[in-house]
């Protein structure tokens, strides 16, 4: 995860693409690392992990999230904007997927509140007995 120059912060899931480092490496201006034979193997990588990490420390405050998420595109990169706790109420996707919801209270105040990760189709049970223990 990295913070940008609008103080929001990306995440850019490259550990599960290592092919994607040289591509990495030139979104973020330094071409001749992505092509460094010390830096493309894993092992290179755990060992010098400071180096890449300082790189892209310093690459991603230069410029906002959403230049980034561009970059992403251009060059094909796994990245993604991350959520606060107050922009999760505007993200469309958590509202397309169901994750929030609004709520009247009883007051007549109405919240967006998370919804229940578990979700079912009917639930109805009369009597203790009615449930089977597995």
């Amino acid at each position: 995860m990295y913070r940008c120059s609008d103080d929001a912060w990306v995440y850019i899931g490259i550990s599960s693409f290592p092919a994607k480092i040289p591509a990495m490496m030139a979104a973020l201006g330094h071409p001749e690392v992505g092509t460094d034979p010390n830096y493309v193997t894993p092992q290179f990588r755990v060992v010098d992990k400071e180096v890449i990490y300082k790189i892209c420390k310093e690459a991603f405050l230069t410029n906002t999230s959403a230049y980034w998420l561009e970059k992403g595109v251009e060059f094909d990169l796994p990245i993604i904007k991350l959520n606060t706790y107050s922009s999760v109420y505007e993200d469309e996707q958590a509202w397309a997927n169901g994750y929030l919801e609004k709520v009247t209270f009883a007051s007549g105040n109405t919240d967006i509140m998370p919804t229940s990760p578990i979700e079912m189709e009917k639930l109805h049970i009369d009597r203790l007995s009615d449930i089977q223990r597995v």
